[in-house]
């Protein structure tokens, strides 16, 4: 099993406990949501899973991430942990009527299939697809900004103490997360650093949230002809979701995400080659 697929585990048996579901027992019912608290009380929606009865729902728009489980089968919901036991009282195959109300306030009722918990390997590739999405929803919007340490490089501009993306705005950006003990990370440097020379007027920003020995460590070994920089408090990492390595985003010079890559940069190179250099 790779790092990433142990992430991925990790978060998926995490997305299952969120509705009462151990991953030791057989044949449990499963919603397939990403529940957090929500300030007017009921279960806020946060994450559909794919594969889940109501994915289908979400892809249609009958149903929107920040709307609110407030009741099961008429039995009130009041926060997460309540649906959570209403769940766990339900079998595989049961239909359940959700009241489901939305940022407005209007309320609303969805009759949904329980599932039966896919195995750990499934929760893992869901998960994964699940960050993937997540992330492309940043495409087209203004990326989150960040304050960063950084250790190895071409200086950062001395704004950047106050916001790493909006001290580099008017040159485009390829953020990559990375972490130490990642091969695919590892073995991408010599890629980044050919990319950072043909293309000096883009930033290239590798981020860690690792120990500052531990990525010295690395740039030791590999010599980047990039910045590298640690990710202070995790910052970055939750701001642009990041759950596996190595993931790579492409910022346009107006700060707006134009890409994103995992496991390669296929997809963020075929973007930055239709874009045109920038002048410094």
């Amino acid at each position: 099993m790779t790092k990433r697929l142990r992430l991925g585990v990790l978060s998926g048996l995490l997305g299952g406990l969120l509705l009462g579901v151990s991953p030791v027992w057989a044949e449990q019912p499963w919603l397939g949501l990403g529940l957090e608290l929500s300030p007017q009380g009921g279960a806020l929606i946060a994450e559909v899973y794919p594969g889940s009865s109501l994915y289908e729902l979400l892809t249609s728009q009958k149903l929107k991430l920040g709307e609110s489980v407030v009741a099961l089968d008429g039995r009130p919901v009041g926060k997460p942990a309540d649906l959570v036991a209403l769940i766990r009282r339900q079998k595989p195959g049961q239909v359940v009527t959700l009241r489901v109300r939305s940022q407005s306030g209007q309320t609303r009722e969805l009759a949904v299939t329980l599932l039966s918990r896919p195995s750990d390997e499934q929760m893992a590739q869901l998960s994964m697809q699940l960050e993937e999405e997540r992330q492309k929803r940043l495409i087209g919007q203004p990326a989150p900004d960040f304050v960063v340490e950084q250790l190895h490089g071409p200086k950062l501009p001395a704004a950047a103490l106050a916001g790493t993306l909006a001290a580099l705005r008017g040159q485009p950006v390829v953020l990559v997360f990375f972490a130490s003990w990642c091969g695919p990370c590892l073995r991408e440097i010599p890629h980044l650093t050919e990319l950072q020379a043909r293309r000096p007027d883009v930033r290239v920003l590798a981020l860690s949230t690792e120990e500052s020995d531990k990525i010295r460590q690395v740039i030791a070994r590999f010599s980047p002809g990039f910045s590298v920089a640690r990710d202070l408090d995790r910052k970055a990492y939750g701001a642009f979701g990041v759950a596996s390595y190595p993931t790579t985003f492409l910022i346009d010079a107006s700060g707006v995400v134009r890409a994103v890559d995992h496991g390669s940069l296929t997809t963020v190179e075929e973007v930055l080659g239709r874009t045109p250099k920038a002048s410094r």
